[in-house]
């Protein structure tokens, strides 16, 4: 299985948490800085750089069965596709207010 989490994992259950078998994030140290802080309530034995991952140098899945999850910090990935399912159903449902940027 896979996740992707959108709030830094801090809403996700222990239990959920506990099953994960390895942890992605685009930046591992500042990953730990906000355990410290407690807003991780479980880190897998498997906590891997995106860097890692997409250089080869971390295999990636190892077995079909394998619970992965995506929390990267600062490429703002998650925000954005988040921002762009919002956009569309304001859109469709006529809602919404342009900003000037």
């Amino acid at each position: 299985g896979f996740a992707a989490s959108v709030d830094l994992g801090s809403y996700w259950s222990l239990e959920a948490m506990e099953q994960l078998d390895t942890l992605i994030t685009d930046d591992v140290e500042q990953f730990a800085y906000y355990n410290t802080l407690g807003y991780i309530n479980y880190l897998p034995e498997d906590v891997v750089d995106l860097s890692e991952l997409v250089s080869g140098k971390h295999p990636g899945r190892r077995s079909d069965g394998e619970r992965t999850m995506a929390c990267n910090l600062g490429i703002a990935a998650e925000d954005i596709v988040v921002a762009s399912v919002v956009v569309d159903r304001a859109k469709a449902a006529g809602i919404g207010t342009w900003l000037p940027l």
